[in-house]
């Protein structure tokens, strides 16, 4: 069942998982490539690279040693491992560090990956969800047999035609946030991006700026891996889950790759504010984002100050 629940992820969050795929859509879509050092995006935005592959998701520096990101990216604990963080305008990056830990926020573990997966699996296909569960088992303890291994390409399948479908009448996952600690700090030119005050008054019609590390199309595989940047607008504001949505005025924004990436408010000088952390679009084609989804950071700060203050002291995580 847990690789049931890996696949769903990466197939339910279009901005999820890696980019070794041409066919994954990972990219800020109808962004500009950043090399400018001095460009506030990125002294702020990160790339967290999985093994040997380029753009396994983004994230955003907000103290020397810590990175924010979406849980989703690191939702089962294979995902945490092999990962490094790196900076600058990519393929070749300027600083790539090492990481400590990975905190994804309690809420989103227990509420959407366990429970409502599971549900979404039995209740689409209960008999085929039985006898993958049966057969993942019998795979676990030796090598599988050319038929097996194309009864689970054939389940995958399945899924990657009627999930999205069906996913409508499920709960969306919310608490999609994580911290990342660094071994060592981030240095110069790389600084935090600034995290908003609790009372921060956003307004619709707001222009944005949203961030990321993956293809700039579909057709573009070779250009995986390099900071893009683009304009959006803020949409609405939602309360249940905590969210914001953005859209581009000409087909802009982001998608799988993109996911735990920043969007900024760049209007107040000399601020990079950051105020979203990019987690899925509503549509499943990233050729035509639509509206994307963010993780208001307004309704998170109490949990990320403590467990800032939890990862600097090594105390236990007795956060919220």
């Amino acid at each position: 069942m847990r690789l049931i629940l890996s696949f769903l992820v990466c197939l339910i969050f279009s901005n999820a998982c890696g980019v070794d795929n041409a066919q994954s859509y990972n990219h800020i879509v109808k962004g500009e490539w950043i090399k400018d050092k001095a460009d506030p995006t990125y002294r702020s935005t990160a790339t967290i690279i999985k093994g040997v592959r380029s753009t396994f998701c983004s994230g955003t520096l907000i103290s020397p040693n810590l990175i924010l990101s979406a849980a989703h990216c690191f939702n089962a604990p294979e995902l945490q491992k092999d990962i490094k963080v790196a900076f600058g305008s990519g393929p070749v990056y300027e600083q790539t560090l090492e990481v400590e830990k990975v905190v994804v926020h309690p809420d989103f573990a227990l509420a959407w990956n366990k429970k409502v997966l599971e549900e979404v699996v039995v209740a689409l296909h209960p008999e085929m969800a039985a006898k993958f569960a049966a057969l993942e088992k019998v795979l676990a303890e030796r090598p599988g047999t050319p038929d097996e291994l194309k009864q689970m390409n054939e389940f995958k399948s399945l899924f990657t035609t009627a999930t999205l479908d069906t996913l409508s009448d499920f709960p969306r996952p919310v608490n999609d946030i994580a911290l990342i600690l660094l071994k060592n700090p981030a240095s110069e030119p790389f600084i935090p991006a600034q995290l908003p005050p609790p009372d921060l008054t956003l307004e619709i019609g707001l222009k944005l700026v949203t961030a990321g590390f993956g293809f700039p199309s579909t057709k573009e595989t070779w250009a995986a891996g390099r900071l893009r940047r683009t304009n959006v607008v803020l949409e609405s504001i939602l309360t249940n889950p905590k969210e914001l949505t953005v859209k581009g005025l000409a087909g802009e924004g982001f998608c799988k790759g993109d996911s735990g990436g920043p969007t900024y408010d760049l209007n107040q000088e000399g601020r990079t504010l950051l105020i979203g952390i990019n987690v899925r679009n509503r549509t499943s084609s990233c050729e035509d984002p639509a509206i994307g989804y963010l993780t208001d950071v307004r309704h998170f700060l109490g949990w990320i100050e403590c467990q800032k203050a939890a990862l600097d002291s090594q105390s236990p995580n007795i956060c919220p």
